[in-house]
């Protein structure tokens, strides 16, 4: 008989509230946007990527950033620049309320958008970082010609999934996330990244139980006899279930562990981004 357990939590309060006090301090560090390397708490630090840690700023309560998405809509408006800058990070909607605050990393704060009518799984708006640039008096020009300051916008979350490869599954990289797909019934491993459990890359496909796909029929499943009970853990929700390759699967919801076996429960991608109407694309 399976065991079903409950809903991850997130990690403890007194770890997040030394968190959240570090990112007020601002003591975090600031990577750049597209390291080849991992840094030693890159779950911790901007930007915004899959395997992040975000933080409910009610109850404190932690989960793991998934993929992230962009606007398809065309903007023409002096808005336009900011529009496209903005970005759509996906995690698990237990995980926090709609309109929540949310805490990220390096102090980026987002807010819940969108939350699926049926599935587990929710969006947060997180606003791009905005510089405004002085006036400009052109050197010799008679008329006093003058550039007029202007707006850079720059993105807060990118798509480099915090992963790694066994049988070194601590030494963490980034990795592109450049496409979505479905693992269908293929024999091939694929990945989860989360701030507790770490990075897993043995999942394998798993049909889905019939008393799962009755309650929930959007509901993709893996399983792996050597992730252990404690693969996914407490503040795992609504991280990124991808390839080996980079190509996203869904975000992942839960899990069950019995007989030693461990079988992944996860919201497909493909699902998220048809109840979203075609209105984003990763980003």
């Amino acid at each position: 008989m399976f065991t079903v357990r409950r809903p991850f939590a997130g990690l403890r309060r007194k770890t997040v509230l030394l968190l959240v006090a570090g990112l007020a301090l601002g003591t975090i560090a600031v990577l750049p946007q597209a390291p080849e390397a991992a840094s030693a708490h890159p779950r911790h630090e901007a930007p915004v990527r899959p395997g992040s840690l975000i933080v409910g700023l009610e109850d404190g309560k932690a989960c793991t950033a998934g993929p992230v998405l962009a606007s398809s809509a065309l903007v023409r408006s002096a808005f336009s620049r900011m529009h496209a800058a903005t970005r759509y990070v996906l995690t698990a909607k237990h995980c926090f309320s709609m309109g929540a605050d949310v805490h990220m990393v390096g102090g980026i704060k987002g807010v819940v958008m969108w939350q699926s009518p049926t599935d587990d799984v929710e969006m947060i708006l997180v606003l791009p970082h905005a510089t405004s640039t002085a006036p400009y008096v052109v050197p010799g020009s008679r008329s006093h010609h003058v550039i007029p300051g202007r707006t850079i916008y720059d993105p807060r979350a990118f798509n480099d999934v915090i992963t790694a490869r066994s049988p070194h599954l601590d030494q963490l990289f980034f990795m592109r996330l450049t496409g979505t797909g479905n693992p269908g019934r293929s024999s091939a491993a694929f990945v989860t990244s989360g701030v507790t459990g770490g990075v897993f890359d043995r999942w394998f496909y798993e049909e889905t139980p019939p008393a799962q796909r009755n309650s929930n029929p959007n509901t993709a499943s893996a399983s792996s006899s050597l992730a252990g009970p404690n693969r996914p853990a407490d503040g795992d929700s609504g991280g990124p279930v991808y390839s080996t390759n980079g190509i996203v699967y869904g975000v992942l919801r839960g899990n069950v562990y019995a007989w030693g076996i461990n079988h992944l429960r996860y919201t497909p991608i493909d699902v998220i981004l048809r109840q979203l109407g075609g209105a984003y694309h990763l980003a």
